[in-house]
């Protein structure tokens, strides 16, 4: 039994060694006796091209050497067999005892075969021990290919031409070692004029991070994502626990059914900023012990990284993380027209891939309208609280925000309640400005008052009326209207017939003007 997954993979990595010891004496035994031998990779030979077009009057001549090499490599290969056997008995054994191994997970959430594992183990080699680039360079009789290419891959692991023929889709587009970004073909020639066997491999940098159980997540998704463990502090307390035990109820019961093995869940939240969305989803993860990892909308948009590479990479490092994934700024994503629909079905199709869980959060509504197929989804409107609902959320979050700071003298919390129609995340918004307004005081008199708080209050209601008006600088003043008595009467009558509350100022001076034009 294996104590954990770095054991396990320096057996794997031991067990490689003899492959690659065998594979070296296989291909000693066809090469010739050549005096440009020490110049292999750089000079073709006469012999060399006979041996390998088969014939075997170039092989060597001594028969002592052949004989112990036949038997070396009988040795090796009984050698490898009980390896092998050990190996997977002390898999099982760790696996049966709840040990968790990396490369193991890695096959389960992929659905990888052992040859893939294998290939996988090949280029993990390579990552960790510079000698493996050393022997893939002799291998493949090129000092400069340090890298494992689909050729030696397959000799490596295949003992028949046969074998290698059908092994050979294991790195097709749509296999999942390639499919998923395990592993990279290396490619450098215009128009893929290499072919498939001679392109080399390598091992995605996440996956050799995950292989070796470092935690972080992909460094291109640094800008645009962010991992929430669960238990992390959280910067406030979840408001609507109907909300979230009726979300919670209805996941047990969803995905206890045995029908619903298949198909995968989206969430889309919508409401009003600091409505509590992503508050909902990280005290579910909480309660339900998962990892969450955001993916911002509005960021991926603006990175060099295409859209759909953030997403697929944002949707395997879900997979890779057991995370529930979640998607914030999901509005963005809406606005701009075919291309926004393309995005859109890329975003669907990396979650339908790798998440089965998932959150869309957003603030005003949306219909997929025939955009989701095969995954349920799931409307869920986060509403403002109402009277009551807000002056007790002041009045908990005065604490946490202010402390000490909290006013003397009993403000009255149910008149901000009535008067500001806040979210809870306006509410903790406007609590941090008060207190900072007290900050900026001098030592005396740093102490929140009423004063601050309907400053603050009316800073977060001015910001969205600034969107929406537009402050007018008149162009006259009263001074300027000068009119004869009897023109004066003669525009009061005017103005009494129209409706006063749509009259501007300025409309007022052009009137007079015009009656003073008159004259």
């Amino acid at each position: 039994m294996y104590s954990d997954s770095r054991e396990y993979l320096l057996d794997e990595l031991n067990q490689l060694d003899m492959i690659i010891h065998l594979q070296v004496l296989k291909q000693q035994q066809v090469r010739s006796v050549d005096p440009l031998q020490q110049f292999r990779g750089l000079v073709l030979s006469e012999e060399e091209i006979a041996g390998l077009l088969g014939d075997v009057s170039v092989l060597p001549k001594d028969d002592e050497s052949c004989q112990l090499r036949e038997i070396k490599i009988e040795q090796i290969r009984e050698g490898l067999r009980v390896e092998a056997l050990r190996i997977r008995e002390r898999r099982e054994a760790s696996l049966n005892n709840g040990i968790y191994l990396s490369l193991n997970h890695l096959a389960q959430i992929f659905n990888l075969t052992h040859f893939e594992q294998q290939c996988i183990i090949i280029c993990l080699a390579v990552e960790l021990e510079r000698k493996y680039g050393k022997l893939y360079a002799y291998l493949q009789n090129d000092v400069t290919r340090q890298k494992p290419d689909v050729e030696l891959i397959l000799k490596l692991l295949c003992a028949e031409p046969q074998e290698r023929l059908v092994a050979r889709s294991v790195f097709s587009p749509q296999a999942p070692l390639i499919k998923h970004g395990l592993l990279q073909l290396a490619d450098n020639s215009p128009g893929n004029l290499i072919p498939l066997i001679s392109r080399n491999l390598k091992l995605n940098d996440r996956i050799v991070d995950f292989l070796l159980e470092f935690g972080q997540i992909d460094v291109r998704l640094a800008p645009v994502a962010s991992l929430v463990l669960p238990g992390a502090d959280k910067s406030g307390k979840f408001q609507g626990i109907e909300t979230r035990q009726r979300v919670k109820e209805f996941l047990y019961s969803y995905f206890g059914e045995s029908g619903s093995v298949g198909e995968g869940v989206i969430f889309y939240c919508h409401g009003k900023y600091g409505a509590g969305k992503k508050l909902l989803v990280e005290s579910l993860c909480d309660e339900l012990e998962l990892p969450l990892i955001y993916g911002d909308t509005e960021r991926m948009l603006d990175s060099w990284i295409p859209f759909e590479e953030l997403m697929q990479l944002l949707g395997r490092e879900a997979a890779l993380q057991g995370a529930i994934l979640c998607m914030v700024n999901f509005d963005h994503l809406l606005d701009g027209g075919d291309k926004s629909l393309l995005q859109v079905e890329s975003l669907i199709e990396a979650v339908q891939t790798y998440s089965r869980l998932t959150f869309l959060l957003g603030r005003r509504p949306w219909n997929p309208q025939g955009v989701i197929r095969e995954t349920v989804f799931i409307d869920i409107e986060a509403p403002a609280p109402d009277v009551t609902a807000r002056q007790n959320l002041w009045e908990e979050l005065s604490e946490e925000y202010l402390g000490a700071d909290t006013p003397a003298f009993n403000p009255d919390w149910r008149a901000l309640a009535g008067k500001f129609r806040f979210t809870p995340g306006q509410i903790r918004d406007a609590l941090a400005v008060a207190h900072h307004r007290a900050l900026w005081c001098p030592p005396g008199d740093r102490r929140v008052t009423m004063a601050d708080l309907y400053a603050a209050c009316r800073a977060q209601s001015n910001q969205k009326l600034s969107s929406l008006a537009q402050k007018l600088k008149p162009g006259y003043t009263w001074d300027d209207i000068i009119l004869p008595l009897d023109r004066l009467k003669q525009l009061q009558e005017i103005c009494s017939q129209v409706k006063y509350r749509d009259v501007v100022y300025d409309q007022w001076v052009l009137l007079a003007k015009c009656l003073m034009a008159e004259d």
